[in-house]
């Protein structure tokens, strides 16, 4: 490649970059902007070099070959190069990091160069979910048969302590798939919700992930691997649970994948499993319990071992579980040091997958709340209105959770007609999401109308939640 050229690109990432875009908008843009294939895409958006890449490849995939040759190959298909196998793009997308999963790899000219089955396997994965019935909302008095069977299943899956000396093998492509299906189950809960996958990913963790962690291993750092996936696939069902309002069973979840972050000896990943316990226990109005949990997803290991994109999302959780408790000084230095983590941050940082969805919109909206929660709503209505100029249009839910709190606020402070303007936003943004907090939101709205809903000013906003909350 031409010195022009790499600079080029390295001056789009940096751009980009300064701008708070995700890796996957990056590479978007070097596919438009230079013709890349999206193995080639992902790669100049991380600002890597092919050796670079082989290196990280061959960190998380040690039992993979790879080198600077067969990743250009892989790079260049379809027009010259060699067809990487689907287990080859997940060791990849698990390589890559940053949420990246096989269909962020694989774009439509590469489709039609795949065998039938394949496109067939694809087509499948990137078909949306289908609504179920809107399940009833769980606030931790789940039905019996349920709570046996989530709680029987959670139980076994900690107390796995060591492999069974028989049975069927499992090693390090068996872990870059469990990762590249867990990432692929957080995309889905960012854009539709945790409504919308939540049986799919649960069944996937009890039947799959459960066969894999009772099998046997080549050697100690892949068992400890494939325990840290298997707590990474607990992790996202357990938020997609919370999401939908499904408190008992999120608990249970959670609380599964920080013990089986413990058994794999990787306290990061354990923190970032308690800031979502944190973080549910500030929902459900918990304050105690809110900071007992936040300081313990911030102690020591768990804070010091995590990249700076992660400390600064447990930190700003910690900071909102302070306000929440009264601890207002506190709180306001927790939030310095979470904004100073999050600047420190860089794309071309090693990051897992899991912190794929933070950026500076993320931050924004837990400072928002962390601020409403200290009483400072021209503080929070700013930090949210941030929030939402700064979110990406793939995080759909978010989007319009954001929106709704935007709307309470501006309501609370006597702006019932900016309050409407935003709430009728945020209800644009519910097609086709299935989440527990976008219900709430949209329940607000009818509350928060009540008095003037047979206005024509507002009428036609309260019949649109309405009918949000009759098919939600």
């Amino acid at each position: 490649m031409a010195r022009s050229e790499r600079a080029a690109r390295e001056q789009l990432r940096l751009r980009l970059a300064a701008e708070d875009r995700s890796v996957a908008q990056i590479a978007a843009q070097m596919q438009q902007a230079f013709g890349d294939r999206p193995r080639r895409a992902w790669r100049a958006a991380l600002g890597w070099t092919q050796w670079k890449a082989v290196q990280q490849y061959r960190t998380v995939n040690p039992d993979a070959p790879i080198d600077d040759s067969r990743l250009s190959r892989w790079e260049n298909w379809p027009h010259g190069g060699s067809r990487p196998a689907l287990e080859d793009l997940a060791r990849l997308a698990r390589a890559f990091g940053h949420g990246c999963t096989v269909l962020d790899l694989l774009d439509d000219v590469d489709h039609e160069h795949l065998p039938l089955a394949q496109q067939d396997l694809l087509r499948q994965l990137r078909a949306p979910t289908a609504p179920a019935a809107r399940p009833a909302r769980d606030n931790g008095a789940v039905d019996l048969t349920r709570r046996e069977a989530l709680g029987a299943a959670a139980a076994t899956v900690v107390s796995w302590g060591s492999p069974p000396t028989t049975g069927r093998r499992y090693g390090a492509i068996d872990v870059a798939r469990i990762h590249s299906t867990a990432a692929g189950f957080a995309r889905a809960d960012q854009k539709h919700g945790g409504g919308s996958a939540l049986g799919q990913v649960t069944a996937y963790l009890m039947n799959d992930v459960q066969r894999m962690v009772t099998g046997v291993f080549p050697n100690e750092s892949v068992r400890a691997a494939m325990f840290a996936a298997a707590s990474e696939v607990a992790y996202v069902a357990g938020w997609m649970a919370f999401d939908d309002a499904r408190h008992g069973q999120a608990r249970r979840l959670l609380t599964t994948s920080v013990k089986l972050a413990e058994e794999a000896s990787d306290p990061a990943l354990a923190g970032h499993a308690l800031r979502a316990l944190a973080h549910q226990a500030i929902e459900l109005e918990k304050p105690n319990d809110a900071l007992a949990l936040a300081e313990a997803s911030v102690d020591g290991a768990r804070y010091r071992t995590a990249c700076p994109r992660e400390r600064s999302l447990i930190g700003v959780v910690h900071a909102r579980a302070l306000a929440t408790a009264g601890l207002g000084g506190a709180s306001a230095a927790a939030l310095l040091r979470a904004e100073k983590d999050l600047a420190a941050a860089s794309s071309g940082d090693e990051e897992p997958s899991r912190v794929f969805f933070f950026s500076q919109a993320s931050l924004a909206h837990e400072t928002g709340r962390t601020l409403y929660a200290s009483g400072d709503l021209n503080g929070a209505e700013t930090a949210l209105t941030r929030s939402v100029e700064l979110r990406g249009k793939e995080f759909v839910r978010t989007h319009a959770v954001t929106l709704g709190y935007l709307g309470e606020i501006q309501a609370a402070r006597g702006h019932l007609d900016r309050a409407g303007a935003t709430w009728s936003t945020a209800l644009d943004a519910t097609s086709g999401v299935r989440s527990g907090r976008v219900r709430d939101m949209a329940a607000t709205v009818r509350q928060v109308l009540q008095p003037v809903r047979s206005t024509s000013e507002f009428a036609d906003l309260d019949q649109r939640a309405a009918a949000y909350l009759a098919t939600a």
